[in-house]
């Protein structure tokens, strides 16, 4: 189900505070769609085949492997990029020795500065 990000409230769930939740992301996002996954194989269906024609999945040989795709992502396409992860928490003890930790409340507005600011930025 594909509603508009200004159409959250007739999202296909009674919780509030997802409801709630998923207007502010779309609010800070800009998206141009909220899509609501119900689960349903049709739904799977759908996205396994949008992901074969948009070359992310390749569909294997259905005799052997019926249902099964290889996913590639494109070669650009980073995994991770240590020094920009981190693990927030409330102190840098919860995180570990090898972990760069940032506070919950800190990224949190970094995030959301940056988020806005890639959202309110041409494609290109």
């Amino acid at each position: 189900m594909s509603t508009s990000p200004t159409n959250i409230a007739k999202a296909p769930t009674n919780n509030q505070k997802l409801a709630s939740w998923v207007s502010d992301m779309a609010a800070l996002c800009k998206p141009d769609q909220v899509v609501w996954c119900d689960g349903s194989k049709k739904e799977y269906d759908e996205m396994c085949e949008l992901l074969v024609k948009g070359g992310t999945f390749t569909r294997l040989n259905p005799e052997k492997r019926p249902n099964c795709y290889l996913a590639r992502t494109h070669p650009s396409d980073v995994a991770r990029v240590e020094e920009r992860t981190f693990i927030c928490a409330a102190t840098k003890e919860e995180v570990g020795p090898t972990n760069n930790w940032a506070a919950s409340d800190e990224m949190r507005a970094t995030m959301r500065f940056s988020t806005a600011a890639c959202a309110a930025a041409p494609c290109t």
